[in-house]
């Protein structure tokens, strides 16, 4: 038995964390990374190798006239943990034509994971980590060919600054909402629930905290 239209959650956090460093809830400055671009022609080739190391998220790729989408017209291939490994973008077919990648390289500080509390400085400030936190499966056919999952998919937001921390709170749930139905591994994103307000006491200055649940419902697997 054969599950198709797999419910990937490693690529919805990869997906979700490229989105939040794409709509800049946290400044390239702030983030330590700088926007450059790789500009070249494609004969025939299927990737192209991005000529720098450290690449944390890829903003744009355009072939000729042609903008494409992430998930649908390319896949990235690289490894964010070691910044030795240089990242390839992959089409999937063999293209021609003028290519632009557009991407950001550096440190960062939106990470595809939950921010540590205990021994980063406060430099390290604004914070944002993403996880999924449950995914809940059912049968949804009366023949046993489709399994239905919801996943609940968890967003930690720190700051050194209440009044900054409620802003980015305010920012990333407004973009996500804005985007709802424009991802790729998934359907379909809505807010679920907000934590309160939590405070890690370090000393002189006070970290403040944010946790932003959302869910992703209706997704289907079908089984062959």
């Amino acid at each position: 038995m054969t599950i198709t239209n797999n419910f990937d959650t490693y690529e919805i956090i990869k997906e979700l964390t490229y989105f939040l460093r794409n709509q800049d809830v946290i400044s390239t400055t702030n983030r330590g990374v700088t926007t450059a671009e790789q500009t070249g022609t494609m004969s025939g080739g299927d990737n192209v190798l991005i000529d720098k190391t450290n690449i944390k998220n890829i903003r744009s790729v355009t072939i000729g006239v042609s903008s494409l989408s992430y998930g649908t017209d390319y896949t990235i291939n690289t490894n964010y943990s070691n910044s030795t490994i240089k990242c390839k973008v992959d089409f999937g077919e063999a293209k021609n034509g003028d290519y632009t990648i557009s991407y950001d390289y550096g440190t960062d500080k939106i990470y595809p994971d939950y921010p540590r509390v205990t021994d980063l400085s406060f430099d390290s400030y604004p914070r944002i980590g993403v996880d999924i936190i449950a995914v809940n499966s059912r049968e949804n056919s009366i023949y046993g060919d489709a399994i239905h999952k919801e996943a609940l998919v968890e967003i930690v937001i720190a700051d050194t600054k209440r009044s900054d921390l409620e802003d980015l709170v305010t920012s990333v749930e407004q973009k996500i909402k804005n985007n709802a139905k424009k991802f790729y591994y998934f359907n379909y994103i809505e807010p679920y629930d907000m934590s309160p307000l939590l405070i890690q006491d370090k000393s002189k200055t006070k970290v403040f905290q944010r946790n932003l649940t959302f869910k992703i419902p209706y997704h289907t697997e079908l089984i062959s």
